[in-house]
């Protein structure tokens, strides 16, 4: 038994130094809690169930400041654009409180919600406030589902439509909501601005009063096609002589077909700079030149299918067939003539297209800014 005692008295020591640890660590907890320079009322507001229709809504956080020091509220940063706040950059001294005042624009946000707001302390400390609640969302009108106004009562959902690459032998298309919000039928007819040839439009030659439907647009470009690049069409819809308000525009970019490339073997394009930026340039400064290089990483051959049109302000050297073999390269010019623009930032880009099935679509940028050169 005397044996024991010595073993029985460490167990002993053991237990009470980490007795000592737990107390210790719930001590240092305390402090971490306790040591937030603004005590908040409370960092959560439920607003509950509110109505679009009736704005925004705001609450006023209060805060007292709890430490020996004053503290100044710095910037705040929201989680949201629907989110705003007013605060003062005003001292906060020991005892003094802050206010903090949270608004949200519950505007085509149906649904629940919770945004999170930073408050940013002098010295770089944080602390966090919340709102939440559920958005009842307002009744849609014909005015929101459809929201460009054509001609003759016609109204369409959309009137811009980017539809990304179009390869050779295959067909992409989108479509135009619309509804007749007139009394009458009416006759819709296409009228050009700016015509690619090969966007297709089907519209319906009569349109009912109240009717709703779709008109398709569909870019179909034949396997055997020459065509590469930019496809930009513009119109608008004529109704007994009087053409709409708004025009559509269509845009795609043609390429290959890719359907049945080995990857593997495909031609790969690795250019040596995408973006060159020639920073604070003299205001009376001529044209300025830069030398770019697109090897071929690939086992076949990389064909330039497609270089943008020569502009007045920003252009390459680099021309439509250029062949560049598996392991070669070829550099050409970049070229920019600030005279061209009017404002102090200049940007600008070309695009090109080739046959490699990755990434055919390039865009070379530039950028320059006019100011006092030392």
């Amino acid at each position: 038994m005397q044996k024991l005692k010595p073993i029985y008295s460490l167990l002993r020591r053991m237990i009470c130094m980490l007795a000592g640890v737990f107390v210790m660590c719930d001590a240092v907890q305390g402090q971490t809690s306790d040591q937030e320079p603004l005590r908040f009322e409370h960092d959560v507001w439920d607003f509950g169930e509110i109505r679009e229709v009736d704005g925004r809504v705001c609450h006023t956080f209060r805060a007292t400041n709890q430490g020996a020091q004053p503290v100044v509220i710095e910037r705040i940063y929201t989680s949201c654009g629907c989110t705003s706040t007013e605060y003062s950059k005003q001292p906060v001294r020991k005892g003094q409180q802050a206010e903090v005042k949270v608004c949200f624009d519950p505007a085509g946000r149906p649904g629940e919600f919770e945004k999170r707001v930073n408050v940013i302390l002098n010295g770089g400390r944080r602390q966090t406030v919340t709102v939440r609640g559920v958005v009842e969302g307002r009744p849609r009108t014909v005015e929101d589902d459809y929201p460009y106004y054509m001609v003759r009562g016609l109204r369409v959902d959309n009137a811009t439509f980017g539809m990304g690459t179009v390869q050779h032998g295959a067909a992409q298309s989108t479509v135009i909501n619309y509804v007749n919000t007139s009394e009458r039928t009416i006759r819709p007819k296409v009228k050009y601005q700016l015509r690619s040839g090969v966007l297709r439009v089907a519209m319906p030659e009569r349109i009912a009063s109240g009717e709703r439907g779709q008109i398709r647009l569909t870019y179909d470009l034949q396997a055997e096609s020459r065509r590469y690049g930019n496809l930009v069409d513009k119109f608008t819809i004529e109704v007994d002589g009087r053409e709409s308000e708004h025009a559509v525009y269509v845009a795609a970019i043609a390429v290959d077909d890719f359907s049945i490339v080995n990857y593997d073997a495909a031609p790969t394009a690795e250019v040596s700079e995408r973006l060159h930026d020639f920073g604070v340039i003299a205001a009376d400064c001529g044209e300025l030149r830069y030398r770019v290089t697109i090897r071929n990483l690939g086992d076949e051959e990389l064909i330039i299918r497609w270089v943008e049109p020569k502009d007045e302000g920003f252009y390459v050297t680099l021309r439509p067939g250029t062949r560049i073999k598996s392991g070669d390269k070829v550099t050409f010019e970049a070229v920019l003539n600030p005279e061209y623009y009017t404002t102090a930032e200049i940007s600008d880009a070309v695009a090109v297209v080739t046959n490699d099935p990755m990434r055919p679509y390039r865009q070379f940028r530039v950028a320059a800014r006019r100011g006092n050169v030392k």
